[in-house]
């Protein structure tokens, strides 16, 4: 999620027999820096019977953007998405933010309004609670358009849940999102740079980097979206589509072809050791 390796990983992982990542971004990002030890690619999966796709075609009224996130000061960026859709200035719609309850006392049944220097955003809504996937599925449903600006991801597994509702997503192109993300179903976010990753830096005491998403291009998807309302849902059906490849049953398989090659005692001769 974050760059370089913490230390001691590498070492630590070349003591392994078989490393599982969910990503190339992964695999190659442990390849530069020294892991020798085989890896095997599996990636996560949605389930489609929890995330289904619901029609938001012909839809009027405000367009509601959403985005999710445990708290505000992560590397998901969630204020980037708030302040680039506060510039992107559209008054007939709204940003619902959702966040996790880390104290364990809001159900987020009710909003809060947010404020942004000094001011108080009135198309700018906050809930802070611990949801069931049942409320959670039926705010995605009720949503136009999702941002998810993450400076950096193992694998990214939210907005590929948002797609399997058929949700179009403004996402940051970078790390493990690229495995999945495509042009044509969702809206790619460029990397202008790296920035420190705070919250990595103070929990493992060493200098950590994250990716920065564009804020101008934020900006721009954020008012295409509007304006080409009913070609964005498109876009939505596309991912839709394109997620279902995203299954458990595929992770699963790809778990078991790894793990029988690294059994085959041709490829590994290690495997000897396995169920001794």
């Amino acid at each position: 999620e974050a760059m370089p390796l913490p230390t001691g990983w590498v070492e630590n992982m070349n003591d392994a027999g078989l490393i599982w990542v969910p990503s190339t971004w992964c695999r190659d990002q442990f390849q530069e820096q020294g892991v020798k030890t085989p890896i095997m690619v599996a990636g996560y999966g949605v389930d489609h019977k929890i995330y289904y796709p619901t029609d938001r075609s012909g839809r009027d009224g405000p367009m509601k953007y959403v985005v999710w996130a445990d708290t505000i000061p992560t590397r998901k960026n969630v204020l980037l998405a708030i302040q680039a859709f506060l510039k992107a200035d559209i008054k007939d719609a709204v940003l619902e933010v959702k966040l996790h309850d880390m104290a364990g006392i809001d159900d987020g049944t009710s909003s809060q309004r947010f404020f942004f220097n000094g001011k108080e955003c009135e198309n700018v809504l906050l809930h802070v609670g611990n949801w069931d996937r049942k409320r959670l599925i039926e705010w995605l449903h009720g949503a136009d358009c999702a941002l998810y600006l993450s400076g950096g991801e193992g694998f990214g597994l939210m907005p590929l849940e948002a797609a399997a509702t058929g949700l179009t997503s403004i996402v940051a192109n970078n790390s493990g999102m690229t495995e999945f993300v495509r042009p044509d179903s969702y809206l790619l976010v460029d990397t202008v740079g790296k920035v420190p990753c705070v919250a990595y830096n103070i929990g493992y005491g060493e200098k950590f980097e994250v990716y920065q998403p564009s804020l101008e291009q934020t900006i721009e998807h954020i008012r295409w979206a509007y304006w080409n309302r009913e070609s964005m849902y498109e876009m939505g059906k596309r991912a839709q589509q394109q997620s279902l490849l995203w299954n458990w049953g595929r992770a699963i398989d790809l778990a078991h072809q790894g793990l029988s090659a690294y059994m085959d005692l041709s490829m590994h001769p290690k495997a000897l050791q396995i169920g001794d």
